[in-house]
This record gives C-alpha cells, structure tokens and sequence, in this order.
C-alpha cells in the first residue's frame, strides 16, 4: 500500500479539478522495470487539506513510446526527423480508495507513458516529473 513517502510525492503529480491530488509512485527499487515483468504503482488521492481521500470516476490510459522517421529531401540532400509515436496497449476505469491503491500491467523493453483521465476524458495535468516517475524498463542509449 502506498507510504507516507507517496504521500510526499503527491505533490508533484496529478492534479483533479476540485483540487483533490493523484500521487503516483513506481513500486520498484531502481529506475526502471524487468523486462517482460510487471510494471505496479502506487496511487494515492489527497484533499486540499492533505488528507487521503476515496475518488471515483476515473480512467487512465497506458501508452508504449516509440518513433518512427520522416524522410524529406532539402537542397539535394535526404534528411530525417524523428516522429514520436504512442501505441495504447491498455487501459481501463479508476478507482482510488483512501488508502490507496494499485495499478500494474505487463512491460516489455521500452518506454511507457500512463495517462489519467477525470470522468469527463480530460488529462490530468501532470508535471514532467509525473511523466519522468514512470521508470523506462530498459535504459536509453
């Protein structure tokens, strides 16, 4: 179940309308996943006054990362730009109860992206740091 340290980290994540904030923290002791593992986080919703509330009416999405490359012709010359590509391999309705909650799904190498949305299909804004808390489950090269 989530800690007071997922508490903390509340802060710096998700943030739902009515002030209530998503913390979201990788339950994993380095920076990233096995590959063909399971990927599990920790969620926790806080009220504006920090304490842990029950939120419904959530879903989220999960998105494989990737790129593919455009090709172009400029002064002669072939040249390419990389295009980022997101795959969604899941998703599904979300609960958060007071004391917490968890959410995993099967990774493989690469990056993921975990998206969640209020009950009207808006994104929750989210910081770079909510995005950068999801461990890639192979380092970059």
């Amino acid at each position: 179940m989530p800690t007071a340290a997922c508490r903390r980290a509340a802060a710096d994540s998700a943030a739902a309308p009515d002030g209530t904030v998503i913390g979201i923290k990788p339950l994993t002791t380095d920076a990233r996943f096995a590959q063909n593992g399971i990927a599990r986080f920790a969620l926790i919703a806080l009220a504006a006054d920090g304490k842990p509330r029950d939120i419904t009416g959530l879903s989220y999405q999960i998105y494989e990362e990737g790129r593919s490359f455009a090709w172009y012709q400029d002064e002669g010359r072939w040249k390419y730009k990389p295009e980022p590509q997101l795959r969604p391999i899941g998703g599904g309705d979300l609960s958060i109860r007071p004391e917490g909650s968890i959410l995993e799904w099967p990774v493989t190498a690469g990056n993921y992206r975990l998206e969640i949305l209020d009950s009207g299909g808006k994104i929750l804004p989210r910081p770079d740091s909510a995005r950068a808390g999801i461990p890639q489950v192979l380092p970059r090269r």
